[in-house]
């Protein structure tokens, strides 16, 4: 018997379904740039706070640039209170904006992955002009942050 201090069944099936693996990635914050985090509240409740908090110091403190933190939620939770940029969405339209940022990144660098990733042009209905009104806020935020991601040598999201 084992005991989980915050249920991930719902993480771990969908990584199963996306990423045929049963198992949870473990993010190196540590050694990254920029954090794009959608709805994940690292420092507080979310897979492994004291590993992710410990990774925070580093990500903030342990090189020569300062990292940034940039926490797309719809509620003001421990890690948006630490984040450099707090982006508050309508409940439930994180996955949009993450859809929106893609459709970006796979038009304005066509060299890059991100054109492998939409072979079949899905992501063009989520245009940031689509988008914005549900996600609650002007295209034009959604672009600066794929360009703040874009931009970045060691980004996760």
């Amino acid at each position: 018997m084992s005991y989980e201090g915050v249920e991930s069944n719902v993480l771990r099936n969908a990584l199963k379904e996306v990423f045929d693996t049963d198992s949870i990635p473990e993010f190196d914050i540590d050694n990254s740039d920029l954090i794009l985090s959608f709805g994940a509240d690292f420092l507080s409740s979310w897979v492994s706070p004291t590993r992710y908090a410990r990774g925070y110091g580093e990500f903030r403190q342990g090189h020569e640039h300062r990292g940034k933190l940039i926490h797309v939620d719809s509620r003001f939770s421990m890690t948006a209170a630490n984040a450099d940029q707090w982006v508050h969405v309508n409940p439930g339209t994180e996955g949009l904006l993450a859809m929106s940022i893609m459709q970006i990144l796979s038009t304005a660098h066509p060299d890059a992955i991100y054109e492998e990733l939409d072979s079949d042009g899905i992501l063009d209905s989520y245009s940031p002009a689509n988008v914005a009104d549900v996600v609650g806020f002007s295209p034009d935020v959604i672009a600066k942050i794929a360009e703040e991601f874009s931009h970045s040598a060691h980004p996760i999201a």
